[in-house]
């Protein structure tokens, strides 16, 4: 509720635009200091949402030169035009195409985030799109990415994208890229998903001793789990006691901190 009542304020405060022709427009944008153009054309990307007119002027900008077309793509942020940034992404101008990859997030449909991921996917540059997606928790086009690898023959690539997923899909890709982990997909795991990660470590405990990733990764994981989640912490805990393995040391002042009676049953 706090943050829609923020961007209404921030709405609110946009300048009012005076539409004119394209040259026009391109001057006194110019004649502007960076912060202001990009005020202006988030208001004409507001306005373009019912004004025919506003609309028209951005198609007419979008054919200008890179700077130019740059300055459309931040109009996004008030339309929210996915398609314009679409665009963006195969434009000739390799700052546009950046430009529109940090807006996938931001202005895309679930619809079209998939759309921008799978061709990123094509290129091998789809983890710096599916980050700030996951951050903005816009999970569903990633999802849709791994269930399309897990349907082919690139199932190779869903270790470092699973981590990102859903917790719906993270169920249903986790066991394949258990097959070949990395330091990276653990970090990425415990950070999304520290239930899911405390929850695997204890069915490999249940096999036995720690080996392989898993035996650098748990106590390393263990001190990140104690200060975010620290349930999932005294879960694993609680499972390496059992198994004899010893805690990190580290562990314990945050846990002591956060969970002090549950520490002193288990130890």
């Amino acid at each position: 509720m706090a943050a829609a009542q923020r961007g209404g304020a921030a709405m609110a405060k946009l300048p009012g635009v005076e539409l004119c022709e394209r040259a026009r427009f391109v001057e006194k944008l110019a004649e502007q200091v960076h912060d202001e153009r990009v005020r202006t054309m988030v208001a004409l990307g507001v306005m373009s949402r019912q004004d025919a007119k506003a609309k028209r002027l951005l198609d007419e900008l979008w054919q200008d030169q890179p700077f130019v077309r740059r300055l459309v793509l931040k109009s996004c942020l008030g339309s929210r035009n996915g398609a314009q940034v679409l665009a963006g992404l195969s434009d000739p101008s390799r700052l546009v195409r950046g430009l529109a990859k940090k807006l996938v997030a931001l202005c895309c449909s679930d619809a079209e985030a998939t759309v921008a991921l799978k061709q990123a996917f094509v290129a091998r540059c789809h983890l710096p799109m599916a980050q700030p997606l996951r951050r903005h928790g816009r999970t569903a086009p990633i999802d849709a990415l791994c269930d399309q690898l897990a349907e082919g023959s690139q199932g190779a690539w869903l270790t470092e994208l699973v981590p990102l997923c859903s917790d719906a899909g993270l169920v249903r890709h986790l066991p394949r890229a258990l097959r070949q982990p990395s330091t990276a997909f653990f970090a990425r795991l415990v950070l999304s998903h520290p239930g899911r990660f405390a929850e695997a470590a204890c069915v490999e405990l249940g096999k036995g001793p720690l080996t392989g990733h898993w035996k650098i990764e748990v106590p390393r994981s263990l001190l990140t789990l104690a200060v975010r989640t620290p349930d999932a912490a005294l879960t694993l805990a609680d499972a390496l006691l059992r198994h004899g393995e010893a805690l990190p040391p580290a562990v314990l002042s945050p846990l002591c901190e956060r969970r002090p009676g549950e520490l002193a049953d288990l130890c």
